[in-house]
């Protein structure tokens, strides 16, 4: 009841619009049958579509209204505005709200909201939102509520829309109110009048301080909730003959407080002037009844309670009807019972008996007939209830499946893109390759002709000295330059060769390094093998150049530590990996050594291509290393 009273000084405009839709609907069909036909412009539609939803908000009957708010989706559908689709569904959402049809007005309004993100129209979302929420209130999911209330108050303040704020802000607090949270419905119902520039005078001022009245008097605290009834009775009779609903509303509140303050005349008092006020709008009247009917019942006047228990029956009968009869039978029955009782004092003691076994039968007959009445509204409340329910599980299988379709839609979606990101990916990785393959070859082409043609020519000075005009010590050190510079050569030809060798994209990996092997073994120094296995030619050359200098970095390492006579090279496709192994005879490698920088730049390379290295020394004597990848993502 405390719930019912808050939220109704917040609706009884609706109510009185409601009063006026008859004579507006009248104007409208007026209007409509003046526009043009329909599909004839563009504009003659959107005017048909404006019309048609004025019409459904202004039409009392379900069939024909929601037939208008359907008629202006399919136009604004056909006409592809989702401004006009928007309006045309927000409103149909709002009048379900409005006539008790929650879940079908949530459905909606999400649909409404939807538009509204798609077109990234901020203040259409936040009343959504609103509405969305105040639809899950109505049905006490007040706990759903609250967040969606959230996300609507963070857009209108961002939006600086503070009217519409301080709406939302008060439609929070009273779910605060109705999950019994007083705290807190207390703080959001002082900061919405904080905003005095917006509430300050006018009807939503009075209606916060009757809002606090309530939670104050729900805690118990009657003072505090005595004080803002009163300053919200001063703002409702300073704004004249038009709050006078909203004013007995409150009287009605106070009226209950004082009556649980028990100051039982004051309570008779607020009551009756409610009444007064309210005569034709059932909120008050049903407050203001409850306490009446409680407050003689209290004095023991049952003539009055019974008359106030009556009229609270009678405005409270759509919802309470079982609550209604219990308690009309309980004090007819006392009043009858109370009359009965006079009557038998003026009876002569020869007649009490028959009397009294007819006042037992006549109780009897009236048990079982209560009896019967009460289990048939219970077996038709429970069938309403079967019926609803089977409404609800069918209307939330709907929005299931439309989110399911949804899902499957953003899924689809994230997959295409992922698939874009990959091939982007591997453009970017073939056109890094390409730029290195480029600047490789310009690397080499510069220590070949330019740092190669200065060695030359450094050599050929040096070999113009006679060395027979030398001293012995002189001699050694000129061969010794001589051998140096000879070798310089070498290494400079052979690193501008191998930087990226003709025979690797020609011949690829295995032309390259049977070339590299013949070159090795015709310095004599030491004896190498080279073995390929079943191997074929890679498609990807980024691999094919990995794999080629990891190849030369081991085998250089063999030349200059190993001191092996013998060292062989292998390839090998095996299990969907592939496999290069090099092996010497050499003393064998300290572990200490594999961190340097060769096996750092190795190992960075085989995880370039995702590969993995193992090093098995002195087994039983030299060094064996395999380098493994995998296969299928070389190719």
């Amino acid at each position: 009841m405390k719930k019912i009273s808050c939220c109704f000084i917040l609706l009884l405009c609706s109510f009185y619009c409601y009063s006026q839709s008859s004579q507006k609907l009248d104007s409208l069909k007026k209007v409509l049958a003046k526009l043009p036909k329909e599909g004839r412009s563009f504009v003659g539609d959107t005017m048909r579509v404006g019309v048609l939803v004025e019409m459904g908000r202004n039409d009392n009957n379900d069939t024909t209204a929601i037939k208008f708010f359907n008629d202006a989706i399919r136009i604004s559908t056909s006409l592809n505005s989702e401004k006009y689709q928007y309006h045309a569904m927000y409103w149909l959402g709002k009048y379900y709200k409005k006539n008790g049809r929650f879940f079908e007005a949530i459905a909606t309004l999400y649909q409404s909201l939807l538009i509204a993100e798609n077109n990234k129209h901020l203040k259409n979302q936040a009343i959504c939102l609103r509405d969305i929420a105040d639809a899950h209130t109505w049905i006490d999911q007040n706990k759903k509520s609250i967040p969606i209330y959230e996300k609507s108050l963070t857009i209108f303040l961002r939006l600086k829309e503070y009217e519409e704020y301080v709406d939302c802000l008060n439609n929070l607090a009273l779910a605060y109110y109705g999950l019994k949270d007083y705290d807190e419905a207390i703080r959001l119902f002082e900061k919405c009048m904080q905003y005095e520039y917006v509430v300050k005078g006018k009807l939503s001022e009075a209606s916060y301080l009757s809002n606090l009245g309530s939670c104050y008097g729900s805690k118990k605290k009657y003072l505090e909730s005595i004080k803002y009834f009163e300053l919200a009775l001063k703002v409702f009779e300073k704004l004249g003959p038009n709050a006078s609903v909203y004013l007995g509303v409150t009287k009605a509140e106070m009226a209950r407080v004082y009556l649980e303050k028990g100051d039982i005349n004051i309570a008779i008092r607020f009551a009756n002037e409610a009444y007064q006020l309210n005569s034709k709008y059932y909120g008050s009247q049903l407050l203001a009844n409850e306490v009446l009917y409680k407050t003689y019942h209290q004095i023991g006047d049952n003539t009055k309670a019974f008359y106030y228990l009556s009229e609270y029956l009678k405005a409270k009968e759509s919802t309470e009807k079982q609550d209604k009869d219990k308690r009309l039978a309980s004090l007819k029955y006392q009043y009858d019972n109370q009359k009965s009782q006079a009557e038998i004092k003026i009876l002569n003691l020869q007649k009490k008996f028959l009397i009294g076994g007819l006042i037992v039968f006549v109780i009897f007959v009236l048990v079982q007939l209560w009896n019967t009445k009460v289990l048939k509204k219970k077996n038709a409340l429970i069938e309403s209830q079967k019926n609803e329910i089977t409404q609800i599980s069918d209307e939330l299988q709907v929005l299931n499946d439309s989110l399911e379709i949804k899902v499957e839609q953003r899924t689809q979606e994230l997959v295409e893109a992922n698939k874009e990101l990959i091939r982007k990916n591997k453009e970017i990785s073939e056109a890094l390759f390409k730029g290195q393959s480029i600047e490789r070859k310009r690397v080499a082409v510069e220590l070949h002709d330019n740092l190669g043609a200065t060695l030359s020519g450094i050599k050929w000075r040096l070999q113009a000295i006679n060395s027979d005009n030398l001293s012995e010590k002189e001699r050694k050190i000129y061969e010794g330059i001589m051998g140096m510079m000879e070798n310089t050569y070498s290494e400079v030809r052979l690193i501008s060769h191998n930087m990226l060798p003709a025979e690797l994209e020609t011949h690829g990996l295995t032309g390259a390094i049977e070339k590299l092997i013949k070159d090795l073994n015709q310095s004599g120094k030491i004896k190498f093998l080279f073995i390929s296995n079943n191997f074929e030619k890679l498609n990807n050359q980024k691999t094919e150049l990995e794999l080629y200098s990891i190849c030369m970095e081991l085998v250089n390492n063999i030349l200059k530590h190993s001191e092996a006579t013998e060292a062989s090279v292998t390839l090998t496709n095996k299990d969907e990996n592939l496999f290069l192994e090099i092996k010497d005879n050499g003393k064998g490698m300290d572990e200490s050594n594999t961190n340097g920088m060769g096996m750092n730049n190795i190992q960075n390379r085989i995880n370039a291509i995702s590969g993995e290295i193992n090093f098995v020394s002195n087994i039983p004597k030299g060094t064996v290393i395999r380098v493994k990848i995998p296969y299928l993502e070389q190719v």
